[in-house]
């Protein structure tokens, strides 16, 4: 799950739905990524940080390769003031904060429940 390039595939729906001058629905993408970053910081709880973060390095290269690859923007003023690499590391740096902070809750919940059980 943390290797499904989010930032990626956010800016590739964004400027394909504008390339095709259609209504663009946020409510479907960040939807997505809200079930994608709750799913995948639950499902990461036994991975150690070293692991968590090298999977969302992996992650970022992913996407930015990608984004190489797939993404025309609708005009040269897209990405402005930054870069299309730039704006998709800036993309992926609040997915990263709630996988983690998802994580982090689930883990502490995870042995209150586990604490509560042995007494």
């Amino acid at each position: 799950m943390m290797l499904i390039p989010g930032p990626f595939l956010f800016h590739f729906y964004e400027t394909t739905m504008r390339n095709d001058e259609t209504d663009i629905s946020y409510i479907f993408i960040n939807g997505f990524l809200l079930i994608w970053l709750i799913l995948s910081g639950i499902l990461s709880i036994r991975v150690s940080l070293r692991v968590f973060f090298l999977m969302h390095s992996f992650m970022i290269v992913c996407s930015i390769i990608l984004a190489q690859l797939f993404i025309n923007p609708p005009n040269e003023s897209w990405f402005n003031p930054f870069t299309m690499n730039v704006v998709i590391l800036l993309s992926s740096l609040p997915i990263l904060f709630g996988q983690l902070m998802t994580r982090l809750m689930t883990q502490s919940l995870y042995r209150f429940i586990k604490n509560k059980n042995l007494s």
